[in-house]
């Protein structure tokens, strides 16, 4: 409720991540949430790791297609790539671990390139890294906070134009 307050009185789309334990097992589950700038939960989805069942989607910001990947679904192709595929122009993470150590320290944060321009370039989408306040273009030009601190915002416009979706599209053929 606090979020979606937030997002009304700010008039601004919010996207998280919440893990909670819905499972009769007593498993956890995460979810990501988008509320509109009315306050209002208009996207939700399951994280696909851990329902096999869930398909990523793609969803809508200001008429913009995006599609967003929990944690460990960075790193399926399926859960990243397909949402492309399907239209989306901007691919969102949300997850506080990176490799190779999943430590917050600065040579881990360097390794945004090597490890994550591969997808967007690959795609021919951004990729916006969430808790790690940096942006990839799909040309591989790296965005990002300079200080390695908690709580940054990076405000960039990102060019859709640059998001031809050429790779992901040529995929289908």
């Amino acid at each position: 409720r606090v979020i979606r307050e937030a997002a009304k009185h700010h008039d601004l789309y919010v996207l998280f991540c919440v893990q909670y334990v819905p499972l009769e097992d007593g498993g956890t589950e995460n979810d990501a949430i988008l509320c509109d700038p009315n306050g209002e939960v208009v996207y939700k989805q399951y994280k696909v790791w851990c329902n096999k069942g869930n398909r990523p989607q793609v969803f809508f910001v200001d008429d913009v297609p995006c599609n967003v990947a929990i944690c460990a679904d960075r790193w399926a192709r399926e859960a990243c790539d397909l949402p492309v595929v399907l239209g989306s122009k901007v691919m969102i993470e949300c997850s506080w671990a990176s490799p190779p150590d999943y430590g917050q320290d600065s040579e881990s944060r360097d390794l945004v390139g090597p490890w994550w321009t591969p997808k967007p370039v690959r795609n021919g989408a951004f990729l916006v890294r969430v808790n790690r306040a940096n942006i990839i273009e799909p040309d591989g030009t790296v965005h990002r906070c300079e200080q390695n601190q908690d709580d940054q915002v990076l405000v960039r416009t990102l060019d859709l134009r640059k998001a031809t979706r050429g790779e992901a599209l040529r995929k289908t053929k």
